[in-house]
């Protein structure tokens, strides 16, 4: 299931409210995309740090599951920090993606990223 968030998010398929910023100027609807991608980078690099730690201190202390197979607890917690270092991936070239476009204004770069937005509304129709 983590692995499908960064796939949704290149897909567009998240749940997306733009009420607003489809009435503001193109320009400030970059900003507030790339600034919104930027914190969700920190809450996604903070969950990673947190279970980063857990997952090694069930590596060192030997935790496995009760059961048949003492199956090691840091294999489930591992995927944790792996599928979400590919999220912050993603959320960071999107964060780049719409910065650089507030500096650098050609209509190449306005291109992708309107193309970036009307994918997500392409599948959800």
């Amino acid at each position: 299931m983590y692995f499908a968030l960064s796939y949704t998010l290149r897909k567009g398929v998240h749940i997306n409210v733009d009420l607003i910023s489809s009435m503001l100027p193109r320009n400030v609807t970059n900003l507030a995309l790339g600034l919104c991608y930027l914190m969700a980078a920190a809450l996604v690099a903070l969950i990673i740090w947190r279970v980063s730690i857990l997952t090694h201190e069930a590596w060192v202390t030997g935790e496995a599951t009760v059961g048949l197979y003492a199956w090691p607890m840091w294999l489930s917690t591992a995927i944790v920090p792996v599928a979400f270092s590919i999220l912050m991936l993603r959320i960071l070239y999107l964060a780049a993606a719409y910065m650089i476009t507030i500096v650098i204004q050609h209509p190449a770069l306005e291109a992708i990223i309107a193309a970036m937005r009307e994918i997500g509304e392409e599948e959800a129709l």
